[in-house]
C-alpha cells in the first residue's frame, strides 16, 4: 500500500510540474532552469485566476527541502501593466518550490495542480531530492497548496 501511494504521488508530482512549468501564462519564471542562490524573476499575470480583479497580489513560496520541513516565504509582487513582478532567491537547502499567489483570502492554486518548479544544479539537472521533495509535500501538505 505504501508503495502504491507513492507511486500516485510521484506521478501526480510529474504531471504537475510539467503543467506548472510547461504550459499557460499565468505565472512564468525568468529563466526554465532556476538555481538555488540566485534571483529567479517571476512573472504572474491574473487574467483567467480568481484574482483577476485583485488590487494587489503577494504569494507564498514553499521552499522545499529534502531533508527537512518546506520553509514558507510570504512575498508582494509589484504591478507592472496587466502583470505582477517580483524576484525571489531560493535557500541554498531548496530543492524545489511550490507558489501560491493570493490577495487577502482569495488564493490562486493553479486549477487545484498548485505551481511548482524544480531547482537545478550546475549540470543543468534537477538537484539530488527535488522530485522527492515535490512528493513529500504533495503527499503532506495538499491542503495548503490547494492540490485536488
Amino acid at each position: 500500500m505504501k508503495r502504491a501511494s507513492f507511486y500516485s504521488a510521484f506521478l501526480l508530482c510529474l504531471c504537475s510540474i510539467a503543467y506548472a512549468q510547461y504550459t499557460g501564462n499565468t505565472l512564468k519564471l525568468g529563466t526554465d532552469r532556476p538555481f538555488a542562490g540566485q534571483p529567479i524573476a517571476l512573472t504572474y499575470n491574473p487574467k483567467n485566476t480568481k484574482l483577476a480583479e485583485s488590487p494587489a497580489v503577494e504569494m507564498t513560496v514553499y521552499w522545499l527541502r529534502a531533508k527537512s520541513e518546506p520553509i514558507a516565504q510570504a512575498i508582494s509582487l509589484e504591478k507592472k501593466g496587466e502583470n505582477f513582478e517580483t524576484k525571489i532567491t531560493a535557500p541554498s537547502e531548496a530543492v524545489a518550490f511550490c507558489i501560491v499567489p493570493q490577495y487577502e483570502e482569495k488564493k490562486d492554486f493553479n486549477n487545484g495542480l498548485t505551481y511548482a518548479f524544480l531547482l537545478y544544479g550546475a549540470d543543468n539537472k534537477p538537484l539530488p531530492g527535488s522530485y522527492a521533495g515535490l512528493g513529500y509535500a504533495y503527499a503532506n501538505y495538499y491542503y495548503d497548496m490547494g492540490l485536488e
